[in-house]
């Protein structure tokens, strides 16, 4: 590659070292820490004291979205008459912990609602196939989660057919004019309001959250529930979907990794263990590098029901096998992303158009539906390109898009809609149908679109909070930028950096990870940078890196090592 300054690659904070001493004084936390809080934008303590003890009080009323008293007047009715309800979610982490939230709830209640969820090949969202099916079985209630906001022919549909729809939702809309008894969707709320971010997930428990609220009012409350226990799904969901961490989602995601650890949901634990991750380490990383893929893998190559029964499995025994089953199809997809990510790289290294394209459009009938959104997030990240990805046999044919920061890649598509039949997502990644004698026009107009949104003006950096002096990483810091745990989109990791060390050992480790030993004004460390062999050549003695200090627990002993986030020859 080609070789890049620190200034080109790195956004390096400007801090105010008096500010940030006056915070770590009146908190009486390490400096850095301070210095972390000050660059996430947290100045207040009490705002401080929240980041640093999310707290189940603090959620919003769910009663501040539109349409949610007659979503839930509208259940309470379905329960009264002992009607038919069904749920109807989507192939993904977001969708499936969605799903096996409102079915696990439902269940407490005495209620045992359809479930559906879509496979790959369906597409994205409701589908009239499932809407005859819920006709047919006297179905006359609909929740969808994580779907529905642009489902206007469906929901017309099913409405012509004496079936109701609530749509719980968190993806973009076209406008509020859903035929719906019900559109609770966080994109009505007020722009500042503290649930506007929510994961589907997230918005589908603040409907738990409400329903509870109105049967305890209506004295139908069959049994008490605790919420709380559910929110080992919605961390799931969350991270997965990689929305941002705002206050309330983060604090979603703090208390469910204790639930999680807490072992109370067999299929969890049963996942936790197949992936080989460590209940007492439990964080962001973990779950969106070993649970989330797990799950997904079932969606994209199998059934997304698989995922959807270890959720919402009672026995461990059982959950135990469904893990095992996951795990399988993983490696499987690992496999089938790999050959996809080559095919295309391929395409793109010898096709000229493809290279002066401001946003790709690959197809092939070949590549498998299921895996093509992953394969198009590493090509986005690749080339710094909006990416989707198309395949599919039929004159009907799937594609996933993928975003780079800071573009919104459906208004790249709505640039696009008189070639699409249907589409829908949110910022960073959507889903999309188009006839297939359409693709050539859409790579045009997708590399045009991209261009008048300015996608080749974003050059992402990385993000520095600090160039820090050795002496400073101990066991003390490393423990004091926990607290800043859990970590995601909104809520970054803290990166701190060196310039200028020394290289003593270079080792390339696993798949592609750079294992080296530096040295940094006579202090020594021990490394690790996963899958960057690639930027650092062995013959290089002297680099700059930037880190993440944090724990290696190996043997019993307890030791510091830095995670390299990037480093560049110096």
């Amino acid at each position: 590659m080609t070789c890049q300054t620190t200034n080109e690659r790195w956004n390096i904070h400007n801090n105010n070292p008096s500010l940030c001493q006056k915070l770590a004084e009146t908190l009486s936390i390490h400096p850095i820490l301070a210095t972390i809080l000050i660059n996430r934008g947290l100045h207040n303590i009490n705002d401080i004291n929240h980041y640093f003890s999310p707290n189940l009080n603090n959620i919003s009323d769910p009663f501040d979205f539109p349409d949610m008293e007659k979503a839930v007047e509208r259940i309470y009715h379905a329960i009264q008459n002992k009607e038919k309800i069904a749920i109807f979610g989507d192939y993904d982490v977001d969708g499936i912990t969605s799903t096996a939230l409102l079915y696990d709830f439902f269940t407490k209640l005495n209620i045992r609602p359809e479930v559906a969820l879509p496979n790959r090949s369906e597409g994205y969202g409701i589908n009239r196939n499932s809407i005859q099916n819920f006709h047919q079985n006297e179905i006359t209630l609909i929740i969808t989660v994580d779907n529905g906001s642009k489902a206007h022919d469906e929901i017309a549909y099913a409405k012509s057919l004496g079936i109701d729809t609530i749509v719980t939702d968190h993806h973009e809309m076209d406008d509020n004019t859903l035929p719906t008894i019900a559109l609770i969707n966080p994109h009505r709320l007020p722009q500042n309001h503290p649930a506007k971010g929510l994961a589907g997930c997230g918005v589908a428990f603040m409907l738990m959250i409400a329903l509870r609220q109105f049967l305890r009012k209506k004295n139908a409350l069959l049994c008490e529930v605790n919420l709380k226990r559910y929110l080992d799904l919605v961390a799931l969901g969350t991270i997965a979907d990689l929305v941002p961490l705002t206050p309330m989602n983060r604090m979603f995601v703090s208390i469910g990794l204790k639930e999680m650890a807490n072992h109370s949901r067999p299929g969890i634990t049963a996942l936790l263990h197949a992936s080989n991750a460590n209940p007492l380490e439990l964080n962001t990383q973990s779950i969106g590098f070993q649970l989330g893929p797990r799950i997904n893998a079932a969606g994209r190559i199998a059934s997304p029901y698989t995922a959807f029964k270890l959720l919402t499995q009672s026995n461990y025994v059982d959950a135990k096998q469904l893990a095992n089953e996951l795990n399988e199809l993983n490696t499987k997809r690992q496999d089938i992303e790999k050959e996809i990510v080559d095919e295309t790289s391929h395409y793109i290294h010898n096709s000229s158009s493809l290279n002066d394209a401001y946003g790709l459009a690959l197809f092939s009938e070949q590549w498998h539906i299921g895996v093509v959104g992953i394969a198009a997030a590493k090509v986005a990240r690749h080339t710094n390109k909006p990416t989707i990805i198309f395949s599919g046999q039929d004159s009907e044919i799937q594609g996933s898009a993928r975003s780079i920061d800071g573009f919104n890649i459906i208004k790249a598509l709505d640039k696009c809609k008189d070639l699409l039949i249907r589409y829908g997502g949110h910022t960073m990644a959507a889903g999309a149908t188009i006839d297939k004698s359409n693709i050539t026009a859409f790579q045009t107009q997708f590399s045009k679109a991209c261009h008048e949104l300015n996608a080749h003006k974003l050059s992402p950096k990385i993000p520095i909070d600090l160039i820090v002096d050795p002496k400073a990483i101990t066991a003390d810091l490393v423990t004091s930028l926990k607290r800043c745990e859990p970590f995601g989109p909104n809520n970054p990791e803290p990166h701190l950096a060196f310039f200028d060390v020394i290289i003593e050992d270079y080792r390339i480790v696993g798949n592609g990870h750079l294992k080296l030993r530096i040295q940094k004004d006579g202090i020594s460390f021990n490394t690790i940078g996963f899958r960057l062999a690639e930027l650092l050549a062995p013959t290089n003695k002297r680099a700059h890196i930037a880190f993440v200090p944090e724990f290696n627990h190996y043997n019993g002993y307890t030791s510091i090592q830095l995670r390299i986030i990037d480093i560049i020859s110096a």
